[in-house]
């Protein structure tokens, strides 16, 4: 055979691994070691899960961890060291990468402590190969919990700052099913504290991979580690103050927008937009004011491009900076109106007037966007022209739900709600995407909480006259009375936040029934006969109030009406006065009790008094 033939290893691959196998099972560390390298010598020519299934069966994995922990001496300098590391890790991976159940077997997940401890004494090469067989172990349940009971994780974060495998690892620990367990979370609190440590202590490019990885992690936080102590929290928000205030690139705005909106959906927004002694120290613009125009800026250039992106790949990277940026809005809007001073602010009043009417522009601007958006579902006709709103509606039965339940739609709606709420100045403005609203509530991805902020929304536009010529036009009263109805008839299995919605509903019918004089005999006969007796044994407090609200708008629906069309009413009205006794009678019996408000008496005593007179 000539010197330059290459060795075959199948051709003696029994008695090879039979060898191996003899090798690996013996007591002293000479045959182990030489076991250890015909085994990887196999590995390099077979991949057989069946061979390394029976290694790990009569090998004790002790061994590898010793490797994996040997230090340089003076005896066995960091060469030879380097060469066990080498070894033991290429051995490792073998394993990981060839049995099948890897993530949970305990010969696997048991090197997670060695291989993260030998991170710190490793060649380049080593470090890689233990990555991979982390990234490996990290994807079961046990795996992760093994990494992750792990004495000391810091080998873990030091490597984050160079090497892009370590943030999938940490993804794969966050993501552990069991992260609930007082003891997980503990130790990913433990983790997320290091990992946000590093922060303030690396380069311009560590901080980026930092921030991204913060930007996957937080949804991922079990609750037990937003709940127990928040000290990981405050380096977060200390790093985001400090590049706002010496000036953020655009990558490290962009981390920050997604960052700050997911941490205000979880903490208070005092936490983050209350001035501190630092901005109290500041004779010019502190640091809220300071990151709420960045967000203003961002939110009011982006309005430009979505249309223009809509079928670019980059939409949906557009769409969800521009709902985190609407999603701050909220927070700093909920954080003002819940502020006791303007001290807890840290805003002079000019500054204070000036950004409400950035946040002012911002919604006109998103009201246009709301409008291009309601429009691009409507269908083109033939000629390429739509004639008419209404016609184009009938024409299509169902829209297409996609442009309504993106995140973009629903944050600007919620903030929307609050804006339209306190300020007047855009209600007559936004009855432009009333239409839309209604379509919003019509599709099968409405839950419950964006109805709430359509409800709130559509109170402050029907304040105004526009707002509600368009709201009836549109079929509001209809749409938001079956939802009424639909609750109240399957209130038994109806959960408290339906019924407080449709008690909001019902408020909202009340008020543009008043305003506009609504006068409809069979609507108003239907919303009586819907009220039916209270009883104190199946009727919760909150169906009560429910109950109350709907004579509220039966007694409008009654006043706005002929006197002919009364007298037609006569059995219903009778109905209508003694299901307001029966309340009322309800009311008195619970005198004085909490869960009765004094509105609740008030609105029925005149409800009952109009009645008298009709």
């Amino acid at each position: 055979m000539s010197s330059h033939a290459k060795f075959d290893i199948s051709e003696t691959l029994p008695s090879t691994v039979e060898e191996c196998l003899n090798l690996l099972a013996r007591k002293d560390d000479t045959s182990r070691f030489v076991g250890l390298a015909l085994l990887l010598s196999l590995t390099n020519h077979v991949q057989s899960s069946t061979i390394m299934q029976r290694c790990s069966e009569v090998m004790d994995g002790k061994f590898l961890d010793r490797l994996l922990k040997t230090k340089p001496t003076s005896r066995q300098p960091s060469a030879e060291t380097s060469a066990l590391h080498e070894l033991a890790t290429s051995v490792t991976f073998a394993f990981a990468s060839s049995l099948h159940d890897a993530p949970e077997n305990d010969f696997v997940i048991g090197r997670a402590p060695s291989l993260i401890q030998a991170l710190c004494q490793s060649t380049p090469k080593t470090i890689s190969t233990i990555l991979q067989t982390l990234l490996i172990i990290s994807t079961g349940s046990n795996g992760s919990r093994s990494i992750l009971e792990t004495k000391d994780l810091t080998p873990i974060t030091d490597a984050l700052l160079e090497h892009s495998e370590v943030a999938d690892i940490i993804l794969h620990l966050f993501l552990n099913p069991n992260k609930e367990e007082d003891a997980i979370a503990q130790r990913l609190k433990a983790l997320l504290f290091s990992i946000c440590e590093r922060l303030g202590d690396c380069t311009k490019k560590s901080s980026l991979s930092i921030l991204s990885l913060l930007v996957d992690v937080i949804p991922l936080l079990p609750a037990k580690v937003t709940s127990y102590g928040i000290d990981w929290l405050a380096l977060v928000y200390k790093y985001i103050r400090a590049i706002t205030l010496r000036g953020p690139s655009l990558e490290e705005r962009k981390h920050c927008t997604f960052i700050t909106a997911q941490l205000l959906d979880l903490f208070p927004g005092s936490l983050f937009f209350a001035a501190d002694d630092a901005d109290k120290q500041e004779s010019n613009k502190p640091f809220s004011y300071i990151f709420i125009q960045l967000v203003i800026i961002d939110a009011q250039a982006a309005f430009s491009t979505l249309v223009e992106q809509i079928n670019s790949p980059l939409y949906p990277d557009l769409v969800r900076r521009q709902a985190s940026c609407f999603d701050i809005i909220v927070a700093y809007l909920t954080f003002l109106s819940n502020a006791s001073s303007l001290s807890e602010i840290g805003l002079e009043p000019s500054l204070l007037l000036r950004t409400r009417n950035d946040i002012g522009e911002t919604f006109k601007l998103s009201l246009e966007f709301l409008q291009d958006v309601w429009h691009s579902t409507l269908p083109v006709f033939a000629d390429g022209a739509i004639k008419s709103e209404e016609e184009a509606h009938a024409t299509c039965s169902v829209l297409p739900s996609k442009a309504y339940t993106n995140s973009l739609v629903t944050s600007i709606v919620r903030a929307l709600s609050l804006w339209l709420q306190e300020d007047d100045s855009l209600r007559k403005e936004a009855a432009c995407v009333v239409g839309l609203l209604l379509d919003l509530w019509k599709t099968s991805d409405a839950g419950i909480e964006v109805k709430s902020w359509i409800v709130a929304a559509l109170d402050g536009i029907t304040e105004e006259t526009p707002g509600r010529k368009e709201f009836l036009d549109q079929g509001g009263c209809e749409i938001l009375w079956n939802d009424i109805k639909f609750t109240h008839e399957k209130r038994s299995q109806a959960t408290e936040a339906d019924v407080h919605l449709s008690i909001e509903e019902a408020r909202l019918l009340s008020s543009v029934v008043h305003a506009e004089k609504i006068a409809n005999i069979d609507w108003a006969r239907e919303v009586i006969r819907t009220i039916g007796p209270t009883s104190v044994k199946t009727d919760k407090t909150y169906h009560v109030k429910l109950k109350v609200e709907l004579c509220i708008l039966g007694t409008g629906c009654v006043t706005t009406m002929s006197h002919t069309d009364q007298k037609a009413l006569s059995g219903e009205l009778t109905q209508l006065r003694n299901a307001i006794e029966g309340l009322q009678s309800i009311l008195e019996d619970g005198a004085g009790s909490a869960v009765f408000e004094d509105w609740m008496a008030e609105s029925l005593r005149d409800a009952n008094q109009v009645l008298q007179r009709q």
